[in-house]
């Protein structure tokens, strides 16, 4: 059985963005005890902007990468609006 619930913070050091703290929750998933989720979401404004500084040097900044960070960077964006 997949322990999975709870929540709680992580702290990441990223070579280059530096400390990036994120907060998880975890859940379980009906009906299948050895399945779990678990959602990391940036703590702080500052963690957003290292997280899509990190996303937008995977994507290398063309073409298909270059839309799914564009994609990635508005849902974070949305997501973390309300903060």
């Amino acid at each position: 059985m997949y322990a999975c619930r709870g929540d709680g913070t992580k702290r990441l050091h990223h070579g280059s963005q530096g400390l990036i703290e994120l907060e998880y929750s975890g859940f379980a998933v009906d009906g299948r005890p050895d399945l779990g989720m678990i959602v990391y979401t940036p703590a702080t404004p500052a963690d957003i902007k290292r997280v899509l500084a990190f996303l937008k040097g995977l994507s290398g900044g063309a073409g298909a990468g270059r839309r799914a960070y564009d994609w990635r960077k508005q849902a974070c964006e949305r997501l973390f609006a309300a903060s």
